[in-house]
C-alpha cells in the first residue's frame, strides 16, 4: 500500500504527506513521512519528519 498527498497553496507554500505500508504473513510495517515549505512555520518546526512502525508476529514452535 502506498499513498501520497501534496497540497500546494502557491509557488512558495507546499505540504507533502506520504504513507507506505507492507502487509506480510508474519509482519506488518508502516512508514509515515511529511515535509513542508510553509513560510509561517519555517524556523518554528522541522521542515521534514518521518516515523515507522513494524510489528512481527512470532511463529508457534514447530511451524
Amino acid at each position: 500500500m502506498s499513498s501520497s498527498l501534496r497540497l500546494t497553496c502557491d509557488s512558495q507554500a507546499s505540504l507533502v504527506l506520504n504513507v507506505r505500508g507492507q502487509n506480510q504473513a508474519v509482519s506488518k510495517e508502516q512508514l509515515f513521512s511529511g515535509r513542508h515549505h510553509l513560510p509561517s512555520l519555517l524556523g518554528h518546526c522541522p521542515s521534514s519528519a518521518s516515523v515507522s512502525a513494524k510489528v512481527t508476529v512470532p511463529q508457534p514452535p514447530g511451524s
